[in-house]
């Protein structure tokens, strides 16, 4: 059977990593001499072989292809949710057996490092099953490989670096030698690399925790981005003003919009808006660690301010209690204490850039036009922001640069971090159409979003932002979570539940040793009375820290800092008893590090309580 027409409607429907290079290559390719060939195993499979300079190689058994292939693949040390780096599609036995054995958050890799060989699979072979499976991305030397690295990247963090897998075709060392070491360098140098990178991890997380105890006490003065939901006109349009490049052609334009639309501003951006004269409605931050360069401005006090949980507290500290607007958190002692007053807490889907936070809340507030400024999501003219900035240069070194599609240009020159938000952008969209929101594409450069609509910012303006609105009416309608007359009860409550948490550091250090007794008993296979009277135990407080909204606070602190230098307690094992091992080692590890940290949570906590009063004026 001719199977190109089958595997090129395949390749034609994935819109991301290039696979349009894929089709036009495979769609044109002729074969100059027959290098490449089918044959029948025994067992009466088609099976693919390659002409080599003195014998024919047979790429899968002459036998039994599929059942060698599983035999192939079992070897392979895989979890259910291992990214595997894999050399050789080949005609994709070894690859569906291998995709066999992972969940759906696993991911896997194909580097395929011979085009002509791809485009004589995709004639011959029925590969609609790989083309089709979202786990499985393919990278063609010569035509998208530049993807490799930047998938592997993004992919790759402190939790899953022990289940990361390298793995080859077992003929491809032999034909394709010089490629693999390539190939296999990349991969060893992603990993390595994220290696590197967990130090940093680490001390991230550490600052965010703190960030999420200190920043309760502006949370107590902020507005709660749920009771937005529904707050704005139905007609009323949404301008998103973020800092790419492109922001130099048309900013003025903003000025014809202001009254007639929301003009949200990013962190960076508003400063750039302000310095033109032009004050958005709002903007919007998440950076554990923004430089307070930004928001040094008088005026911004002003502005209504959109932040996260973990947000730098020096930030809020500068731009006061005036005008925040409490997003979203992850915490159930956020969310917690915002019930106890009768508000709503909201899930804002946040794409990593601060960009995606005031889309989120856009989308959360009802708002059926959203225009995009600025979202070039590439470096114009070798400028990241507008304004003729430049930073981030490590960025480039670190993740390479590519061509994308231009939002008006043919195709233009983007970055591993900006391609991921672009990534974003276009799954939020697709989202966003089909609950009822439009989000027209104003950005006069950039990168494109596909399943924006594309328009000039002067079109889009004459079209959505022709009548007038109050808008600083509807920030003034929503309340605040508390009153300031009624703090002192805010603190009495806060207090009290403070009181928690030197009991659940007691807890931990328990949990910690039953935890450690539990992997002993478990390692002697002695499953009796006191395996089950700690195990029950153990039960009882892994469900009163899933519950707790103050043992939030403590895990938070905790989450990230817990990689040990033996990663194999990430990776899970095939055997029942090691398994549980495992599972037994990495509970003691977890409530160890939550026992020895507990101190430091509960020193933030009665810095909170104390800056309540300090921050209210």
């Amino acid at each position: 059977m001719d199977w190109l027409e089958k595997n090129l409607q395949c390749i034609e429907n994935e819109n991301e990593l290039d696979y349009y290079k894929l089709y036009e290559f495979v769609k044109d390719w002729k074969a100059e001499k027959e290098r490449y060939f089918i044959d029948t195993a025994k067992d009466g499979s088609t099976i693919l072989g390659v002409h080599g300079e003195e014998k024919k190689i047979m790429l899968n058994s002459t036998y039994k292809p599929v059942q060698e292939a599983e035999k192939f693949a079992k070897k392979v040390q895989l979890t259910d949710n291992s990214i595997i780096a894999f050399m050789g599609l080949g005609n994709g036995i070894i690859v569906k057996e291998l995709a066999g054995q992972l969940n759906e958050e696993a991911l896997l890799l194909i580097y395929e490092p011979s085009k002509e060989l791809f485009a004589f699979v995709m004639q011959h072979f029925d590969m609609s099953e790989i083309l089709g499976d979202k786990r499985i991305k393919i990278f063609v030397k010569g035509i998208n490989e530049q993807y490799f690295d930047l998938v592997l990247n993004y992919n790759i963090n402190n939790v899953n670096i022990g289940v990361t897998v390298l793995e080859t075709h077992p003929k491809y060392k032999e034909l394709f030698s010089e490629e693999f070491d390539v190939f296999s360098q990349q991969y060893k140098d992603c990993r390595n690399s994220a290696l590197v990178n967990l130090k940093t991890i680490m001390d991230r997380q550490t600052i965010m925790g703190c960030n999420a105890i200190v920043n309760v006490a502006y949370l107590v003065y902020s507005k709660v981005a749920a009771d937005f939901i529904g707050a704005f006109p139905d007609d009323m349009p949404a301008i998103l003003v973020s800092g790419g490049p492109s922001l130099d052609k048309n900013y003025e334009i903003l000025k014809q919009a202001k009254g007639k639309a929301l003009i949200i501003a990013v962190d960076r951006t508003a400063q750039y808006l302000l310095d033109r004269d032009i004050i958005p409605d709002m903007f919007c931050s998440l950076d554990y660690s923004k430089s307070i360069k930004l928001f040094q401005d008088e005026r911004l006090k002003e502005i209504p301010f959109l932040y996260m949980s973990d947000l730098s507290h020096i930030v809020l500290n500068t731009l006061g209690i005036k005008n925040l607007i409490f997003g979203t958190s992850s915490l159930k002692f956020h969310n917690w204490l915002i019930s106890e007053y009768g508000k709503q807490s909201v899930d804002l889907p946040i794409g990593g850039s601060v960009a995606t936070l005031g889309y989120s809340f856009a989308k959360m507030a009802g708002f059926k036009h959203l225009i995009l400024v600025g979202q070039d999501l590439a470096l114009t003219g070798g400028e990241n922001y507008a304004g003729g900035m430049v930073s981030g240069v490590a960025g480039i070194d670190e993740y390479g640069t590519m061509e994308v599609p231009g939002n008006v240009e043919d195709t233009v020159i983007t970055r591993g971090d900006y391609y991921v938000y672009l990534k974003w952008f276009e799954q939020a969209v697709k989202e966003a159409r089909e609950s009822g929101m439009e989000v027209i594409n104003a950005t006069e450069g950039g990168a494109r979003i596909n399943g924006t609509k594309i328009m000039t910012l002067q079109e889009a303006v004459e079209q959505y932002c022709q009548e007038s609105y109050d808008v600083e009416s509807v920030f003034q309608g929503i309340e605040t979570l508390t009153a300031k007359e009624k703090i002192e009860d805010v603190k009495a409550l806060l207090r009290k539940k403070g009181e928690e948490l030197p009991k659940l550091k007691k807890k931990a250090k328990d949990a910690a040793e039953m935890a450690r007794r539990c992997g002993i008993l478990s390692e002697r296979g002695d499953y009796g009375k006191e395996f089950k009277e700690k195990n029950k135990s153990l039960s009882q407080t892994t469900a009163l820290f899933d519950e707790s909204a103050v043992a939030s606070l403590l895990s938070s602190y905790a989450e990230g800092l817990l990689v040990e230098e033996d990663l194999d307690l990430y990776v899970t094992k095939d055997d029942n008893q090691e398994e549980m091992i495992r599972l037994y080692h990495k509970m003691e590890k977890n409530y160890q590090y939550i026992y020895e940290k507990a101190d430091d949570v509960m020193l933030f906590y009665d810095g909170m309580l104390e800056t309540i009063d300090e921050v209210g004026g």
